[in-house]
């Protein structure tokens, strides 16, 4: 199996990292991790041009930046969990 994690704290000892951890402790060898962690990098917002849907066979987007690494390992990912902190009811933004 194959899990995606996708870290979005910019407190890279805090809380959710805390909390991270002991969830992965629970998965065996089998289990292969990535983990991204998402406040160290280039992520560029989207400017909603649709590019990403027009193409079929995968995803792509017309900025360079880290997304499509993300967009690959989620391709092949069996499951995915976001590990955010929540403060003042909203997911923090990287």
């Amino acid at each position: 199996m194959k899990l995606l994690i996708l870290f979005a704290s910019p407190r890279p000892r805090g809380n959710t990292v805390q909390l991270l951890e002991k969830i992965t402790e629970v998965f065996d060898e089998s289990v292969e991790i990535t983990r991204f962690d998402l406040y160290g990098m280039d992520l560029k917002s989207c400017i909603a041009c649709r590019r990403c849907q027009k193409v079929t066979d995968s995803f792509h987007c017309v900025h360079d930046d880290d997304m499509q690494e993300i967009f690959d390992a989620a391709l092949e990912s069996d499951l995915i969990l976001f590990a955010t902190p929540i403060c003042s009811f909203y997911l923090h933004r990287p």
